[in-house]
C-alpha cells in the first residue's frame, strides 16, 4: 500500500500491533513481531484495502481519459 501511495486511510485508521497469539491444543504461543522482526503490523481489513484500491483504479482511470 505504501509503495503503491495508498496508505494514508490504513495509517490513520489501522490501529497497529507488536504481537499475535496463536492456540494449539489449548496451548497459547505469542509470537511477538517486534522481537522477532523489530517491527510491528497494522490492522486492516481486506475490505478496506479493496475500498483504497478500488478508489485508486477510479482516479486512475479518470486521469487516464
Amino acid at each position: 500500500m505504501e509503495r503503491a501511495g495508498l496508505a494514508d486511510r490504513l495509517h490513520a485508521e489501522g490501529p497497529p500491533h507488536d504481537a499475535v497469539e496463536l492456540s494449539f491444543d489449548g496451548d497459547a504461543h505469542r509470537l511477538d513481531f517486534r522481537e522477532l522482526i523489530g517491527r510491528q503490523v497494522m490492522v486492516y481489513g481486506q475490505t478496506e484495502v479493496t475500498r483504497d484500491l478500488m478508489a485508486a483504479r477510479g482516479e486512475f482511470r479518470r486521469d487516464a481519459e
